[in-house]
């Protein structure tokens, strides 16, 4: 048996705790909706990790209205703290969220304890596309003028800076 005890010498932490995502909040820019090409997502983790990269995540078109949504780059972190940039899509309006749903991959903590649990409860961005800006102008003169005493009706010219689909009578 044992009869002294022991109390020099190395001690050692056993680190079983996995990490965790704490929040994913709004960084750029801060404003919920925004007309932006890309927005940028704070990841903050419970603890300092490793492993984070473009592919753990997934950028959720919450209403199926986007098109062409993409994350494009995860900032080098130091700590507890990463930045995600999203493009925000090619079209469509709509709610964006950055989600972690342990589809793609995981990340390690420095005692390499995975990640098990998902987060999916972050901050969105409403997406909106800015209007094409549009001029009207008369092409010939009103009906009731005594140049066009037999012609019925006005003749408008529309110019716009974008192809427009779907125009008609009643968008005026």
């Amino acid at each position: 048996p044992l009869t002294a005890s022991y109390t020099n010498g190395q001690r050692f932490t056993v680190d079983k705790v996995p990490p965790t995502i704490v929040s994913i909040n709004r960084l750029t820019p801060v404003s919920q909706t925004t007309t932006a090409t890309s927005v940028v997502y704070r990841v903050t983790f419970s603890e300092p990790v490793v492993g984070v990269s473009t592919s753990i995540f997934t950028a959720r078109d919450l209403g199926g209205t986007l098109s062409g949504e993409a994350i494009t780059s995860v900032s080098s972190y130091s700590g507890t703290v990463v930045d995600v940039t999203v493009n925000t899509g090619t079209s469509g309006e709509g709610e964006l969220r950055l989600d972690f749903d342990l589809s793609a991959g995981t990340f390690l903590d420095f005692a390499s304890n995975p990640c098990v649990t998902a987060y999916m409860g972050g901050q969105t961005y409403v997406i909106k596309r800015e209007e094409p800006a549009m001029s009207v102008s008369w092409a010939s003169t009103p009906a009731s003028s005594p140049q066009n005493s037999g012609v019925k009706g006005w003749e408008f010219r529309v110019t716009a800076p974008v192809d427009v689909t779907r125009l008609g009578l009643f968008d005026f």
